[in-house]
């Protein structure tokens, strides 16, 4: 019995360190002519891939992605925060640096929330 505490502990404590988020203010967003949809939120850093309008990356489909670009250009003309939710990120801080795919396994993102 004392096993399986300790065993769920540790997975919890897991869980709870790689499935983080990261909020604020959208400052840039641009559309590659792959369809990569670059983003610079907050401290996060500039030139983030969150996703492709074309083809699926990561969990999001193209059409997911449109919608994401959306919220983008919606947060940046009324000045509200995103939120940017990742499941597998070992870098739990909120600046992640220049030109990461946030779609890879590194960090898997996995919803984007308007806020406000």
């Amino acid at each position: 019995m004392k096993k399986i505490i300790l065993i769920t502990t540790l997975l919890a404590s897991f869980s709870s360190i790689a499935n983080h988020h990261c909020i604020g203010k959208v400052n840039t967003v641009a559309v590659a002519g792959n369809g990569n949809l670059h983003v610079n939120i907050g401290t996060l850093g500039d030139g983030n891939v969150v996703c492709n309008t074309g083809v699926k990356l990561g969990e999001y489909t193209p059409e997911a992605c449109k919608t994401a670009l959306s919220l983008m250009l919606s947060a940046k003309m009324a000045q509200k925060n995103i939120r940017l939710y990742f499941r597998n990120d070992s870098n739990t801080s909120c600046s992640k640096g220049n030109w990461k795919n946030f779609s890879s396994s590194d960090y898997q993102i996995y919803y984007i929330g308007l806020e406000g």
